[in-house]
C-alpha cells in the first residue's frame, strides 16, 4: 500500500514538471522583465528606453536563444559575441545560470 501511495506521488509530480515546464514565449517574458529591472535602476533616459525598447530587445534576445527541452525542465542558451545567458526553466520559474558583464 505505501509504495502505491509513494508511486502516485511521483507520477504526480513528474506530472507537475511536465505541465509546468515553462515555453519560450515564457522565456521572452522573463526576460523583458529582467531588462526592465536592470534598466529601471538606471538615470531617466536609460530607464524609459528600457520601457519602450524592452519588448523589441527581447524578442531579438529569443531570436537568438536555443532551447534544450528536456520534458520535465528546459534550459535556455543565448548568446551575443562574448556574453552569454543561460537559464534552468522549471515549475513555470527561470534560474540565471549564467548572466552577461553588465557595464555602467
Amino acid at each position: 500500500m505505501r509504495t502505491v501511495s509513494l508511486t502516485i506521488i511521483v507520477i504526480a509530480f513528474l506530472g507537475l514538471l511536465v505541465y509546468t515546464n515553462p515555453t519560450m514565449d515564457s522565456y521572452e517574458q522573463f526576460i523583458h522583465q529582467k531588462i526592465i529591472q536592470k534598466t529601471s535602476k538606471q538615470h531617466d533616459i536609460n530607464k524609459a528606453m528600457g520601457m519602450f525598447l524592452g519588448g523589441l530587445a527581447s524578442s531579438f534576445v529569443t531570436k537568438a536563444t536555443d532551447r534544450q527541452d528536456y520534458v520535465f525542465f528546459s534550459i535556455y542558451e543565448s548568446g551575443f559575441g562574448d556574453d552569454r545567458i543561460k537559464a534552468i526553466g522549471i515549475l513555470k520559474n527561470f534560474l540565471l545560470i549564467q548572466s552577461p558583464r553588465v557595464t555602467q
